[in-house]
């Protein structure tokens, strides 16, 4: 199977020059958000069968969400909050196991890590604070950091020039800070949670402004059953002077990571470990010198089994593009939007539910919130060009759904399996666009299986 993904992929390159956007035109979904939207997630915060959109605002000092009404159109909905300022990070996480999606937020002038309690159907808690004393905290993510199967959380705090992490006792009440990363004078701008060594537990990628540098720490928790984190002996990158984002994603779509590296005074790029210990190179030239990439996202957007990167832009211009390079291919950048203002947040979710992923974007300078469709299954759009194997599943790595497309007309029966080779999941597909929930899943690396089929995918669930 993989040597027929590895040779698809070689066709689909070579014939880049007659590709195209999978996505259409930009909708509206806000044109009046709170002041210099900065950060955007989707998830299911109301119980219904649609994603939902939660942004936080830089200036603007709110947290929104916008209700997906299932046919093609999202509600604002009260404010999460009107009284965090600088928003610098935002995540989407079911901190006390009741099965819904709160929301975790930081705040880069107000020092502080809080969350709010998500009480079904759309309603929303008060603010709880998590933590205080984190001068200028910055990127938050969500992931069961210790193996106890509850959702803990790190953090980037630049000016304390460190990166920690906190345990959740599965209530939402969170511990003392958990060092990662105690620098000086290093400034940790960012970070990301995977599953990098493939050994069961989350390592962690932290990108440094003062360094500056690009750094992978791993967790011991496999080796020692304690959750202590050991950085690797070289770099990931180096001479990075104003990272905006770090990231894990399967590039060369081999079932393991690679870490992806943006920086406003350089070209993105993605880096993978060698057997040497040192971390090879592949540059995402940006072809607009006015902009800079402010945002990477891995996933497969076009649905043939190959992950796809896409970036969004900022620079001096009033209008910046959003574009995506088919099969991670460096020269195969394709436009999907130019009409945006500032673009440094999107997120991908399947909005309309038909199979593919949509992308949700953020316009800062503009305060707007749009919305893309992807039209890979559209009927406007040839089956043929898309159907590159009879069964795929989407995205790889996942945090909450797996999407399965299958050519049967039949049911078939899925089974996941841990690194261990133990079951964690059975169900039937009974649609050939099958969807698998997977939330309930610990981090890490998963084989599924279909019955009756010689069909194996390998997917991280994040």
């Amino acid at each position: 199977m993989k040597k027929i993904l590895l040779s698809l992929a070689y066709l689909l390159t070579v014939f880049v020059g007659f590709s195209q956007s999978p996505f259409g035109a930009k909708q509206n979904i806000s044109t009046n958000t709170g002041t210099f939207p900065k950060l955007i997630e989707s998830g299911n915060m109301d119980n219904d069968s649609y994603p939902d959109i939660v942004i936080g605002t830089s200036i603007g000092n709110t947290i929104e969400w916008y209700k997906n009404n299932g046919n093609g159109t999202f509600s604002a909905q009260p404010l999460i909050t009107a009284n965090l300022s600088m928003i610098s990070g935002l995540v989407l996480a079911d901190l006390d196991g009741d099965n819904d999606k709160d929301i975790v937020a930081s705040s880069e002038t107000m020092n502080k890590l809080v969350w709010f309690e998500n009480l079904g159907n759309g309603n929303f808690g008060s603010e709880q604070i998590i933590a205080n004393g984190l001068a200028r905290a910055g990127s938050v993510k969500a992931g069961d950091i210790n193996g106890d199967g509850y959702i803990d959380l790190a953090v980037a705090v630049q000016d304390n020039h460190q990166a920690v992490w906190y345990a959740n006792n599965g209530s939402g009440f969170f511990g003392a800070a958990n060092i990662i990363s105690n620098i000086s004078n290093s400034a940790p701008a960012c970070l990301d949670l995977g599953d990098y060594d493939q050994d069961g537990d989350l390592d962690i990628v932290i990108g440094y402004r003062q360094i500056p540098s690009v750094k992978l720490f791993n967790n011991n928790l496999a080796q020692t059953n304690t959750p202590t984190f050991t950085s690797e002996t070289n770099n990931v990158s180096s001479g990075n002077y104003f990272l905006t984002d770090v990231s894990f994603g399967d590039i060369d779509n081999n079932g393991d990571l690679e870490i992806v590296k943006v920086d406003a005074y350089s070209n993105a790029a993605v880096y993978d470990k060698q057997s040497n210990g040192t971390f090879s190179e592949t540059i995402y030239s940006n072809s607009n010198s006015s902009s800079y990439t402010a945002i990477a996202r891995v996933s497969d957007l076009d649905d043939n089994s190959i992950n796809d990167i896409a970036f969004g832009y900022s620079g001096s211009n009033t209008t910046d593009a959003v574009t995506w390079f088919e099969n991670s291919n460096p020269n195969s950048e394709i436009v999907i939007d130019n009409s945006q203002n500032d673009v440094f947040s999107f997120t991908l979710s399947d909005f309309d539910n038909d199979g593919d992923l949509d992308m949700a974007t953020i316009s800062s300078s503009e305060n707007h919130l749009n919305w893309f469709e992807n039209n890979t299954y559209s009927s406007t759009l040839s089956n043929e060009t898309h159907n590159i194997t009879d069964f795929s599943i989407f995205p790889n790595p996942t945090k909450d759904v797996l999407n399965i497309k299958t050519a049967s007309t039949t049911p078939i029966t899925v089974n996941v399996y841990n690194v261990l080779g133990q079951q964690v999941i059975t169900k039937e597909i009974t649609t050939t666009h099958g969807k698998l929930d997977v939330s309930n899943l610990k981090n890490g690396v998963y084989m599924l299986t279909m019955k009756d089929y010689n069909y194996t995918f390998k997917f991280i669930k994040n």
